[in-house]
């Protein structure tokens, strides 16, 4: 996968960050990313949501307009929506939890002032 080394780099992420946010071993990223192993088809969906790219486009498959080194800065949306995909499903239950008390104190503090 020729872009993944630029792809993890434009996101600051050392092999062993990947590593982590992918649930794998630093030795099995480092393989992606230097071509001495592809991954499965849920580890290219999950490398494909962090970096907001198209599995065809990490395979090399794609001419997407936006090229390695070219890739648009992320929103904090786009980011947390990234993050939130890839965690496991008690993870993302508590950001969703913490997300509704957040909106319903931002929703108080807004009946509070408009009194």
């Amino acid at each position: 996968m020729k872009c993944l080394k630029r792809l993890r780099e434009q996101k600051k992420k050392s092999q062993a960050e990947m590593a982590e946010i992918l649930h794998i071993s630093r030795q099995s990223y480092n393989f992606y990313e230097n071509g001495q192993r592809e991954p499965k088809i849920d580890m290219l969906l999950k490398m494909a949501d962090y970096f907001g790219v198209s599995v065809d486009y990490l395979l090399g498959r794609s001419n997407a307009p936006a090229a390695c080194n070219d890739i648009e800065p992320e929103t904090a949306q786009q980011r947390l929506q990234n993050k939130i995909s890839i965690a496991d499903t008690e993870t993302a239950a508590e950001v969703e939890n913490y997300l509704d008390y957040l909106n319903a104190q931002k929703n108080n503090s807004k009946a509070v002032a408009g009194k």
